[in-house]
């Protein structure tokens, strides 16, 4: 609705009528936008509902398009449980939102832990003590920095700050809004790596 101005539910259409009025180049598959990140950038898939009746069609989608465009060794899962869980140990990461205290509980029974999970968290949950606390444990800390996790009023602000005093604490990526991308430092510069 928002992009394309189609005021229909995706839930109301099949795919034949989506590409009538949403082209591929529109909006995108999942493997055609596979196709283009490959070689470029990693990936976070946000993996939400689905219906049990598809969910396991749904999920080998996503592994097949991800690994022919070898991103699954770099991606980092996040959503539901039940649907990330699916790529445990297939490589990539899936998220974890576990306090410090319950981390330093689990992990030492988890083989591999930072090989698996990562913890994904707001800034406001975060500090020098619990993300050292992480990285400790060798699990990386990717932070949410979103307008919408503000007030309206003062969001760009707000955000903005997280996203200097994240970086100044050492996190090991961060998941923005686009309005903050100019805060980021070297962003849209090409790694020569």
């Amino acid at each position: 609705m928002r992009t394309m101005h189609i005021h229909k539910y995706l839930d109301d259409l099949t795919l034949a009528e989506l590409r009538k009025i949403a082209p591929e180049d529109k909006v995108p598959s999942f493997e055609t936008f596979c196709a283009t990140a490959e070689g470029s950038i990693g990936l976070m898939p946000d993996l939400k509902e689905c219906p049990d009746g598809v969910k396991d069609a749904f999920l080998k989608s996503v592994e097949t398009s991800m690994t022919k465009h070898h991103l699954m060794d770099t991606a980092y899962f996040i959503g539901g449980d039940d649907l990330k869980q699916h790529f445990l140990g297939k490589g990539g990461h899936i998220s974890w939102g576990v306090s410090l205290e319950q981390a330093q509980q689990q992990a030492p029974n988890i083989p591999d832990v930072g090989t698996k999970y990562y913890i994904f968290k707001h800034a406001a949950g975060l500090n020098k003590k619990n993300i050292d606390g992480f990285h400790a444990l060798g699990l990386k800390v990717i932070v949410s920095i979103n307008t919408f996790h503000y007030h309206q009023d003062v969001a760009f602000q707000e955000g903005l700050a997280d996203v200097k005093r994240m970086a100044a604490l050492g996190v090991d990526g961060l998941q923005i809004d686009s309005v903050y991308a100019p805060a980021v430092p070297g962003w849209g510069k090409k790694k020569d790596n």
